[in-house]
């Protein structure tokens, strides 16, 4: 009788712990949604009046300004973006959006977006997109850019001086069977990272 009540005791503190997890996860999840609109409605207005802005005369200098006010502000709204998936990858309610899309677009896009940042760094950034990379592909572009603009955005972060490369190509499939064979090996720099 005694290890029944024990059992029992157990089941009902596990229900508990359980319940209040799901209740910390609602409470984290709800709070990232709030936070998420709070966000993106001032964010939102930025991105349209700079746009706005855009299409006033304005000389090359205000121009510059204004564009990299645009595209920083795109790029905090993909920030938040990436806070959002989080949620929704831990409450497993993200679904990716699969579409045919230009690939080619996607990276020169990213290119666009992350010039002006870099320029302010005095980094040179480069894209080379391979022969043989397709200029279409069927996925979810909004995941592949916002992947892209992360990886860019963290190479602009980490390189002290210098330049950045973006390069696109198509993997061979052999090196997908067995990625040791990959014949790319990380060089330790102590002036850039890229």
């Amino acid at each position: 009788m005694r290890a029944r009540d024990l059992l029992m005791e157990q089941n009902v503190a596990l229900d508990l712990a359980r319940q209040e997890a799901e209740l910390a996860i609602r409470g984290h999840n709800d709070f990232l949604a709030v936070m998420n609109h709070e966000m993106r409605t001032p964010l939102h207005a930025i991105i349209t009046l700079s746009s706005l802005l855009l299409e006033t005369e304005l000389n090359p200098e205000q121009r510059s300004m204004v564009e990299t006010v645009l595209k920083s502000s795109s790029l905090l709204a993909t920030l938040i973006n990436d806070i959002l998936d989080i949620s929704r990858l831990e409450d497993g309610s993200l679904e990716l959006e699969i579409g045919d899309f230009n690939l080619h677009s996607v990276f020169r896009e990213v290119m666009n977006f992350i010039k002006p940042i870099a320029a302010v760094k005095k980094l040179q950034v480069s894209l080379m997109l391979s022969p043989d990379l397709p200029l279409c592909a069927i996925g979810d572009e909004k995941r592949l850019m916002q992947i892209m603009l992360n990886v860019a955005a963290n190479a602009i972060r980490f390189t002290k001086e210098g330049d950045i490369s973006l390069t696109a190509s198509v993997a061979r499939t052999d090196y997908l069977r067995d990625f040791r064979a990959l014949d790319f090996y990380p060089v330790a720099s102590d002036d850039t990272s890229t």
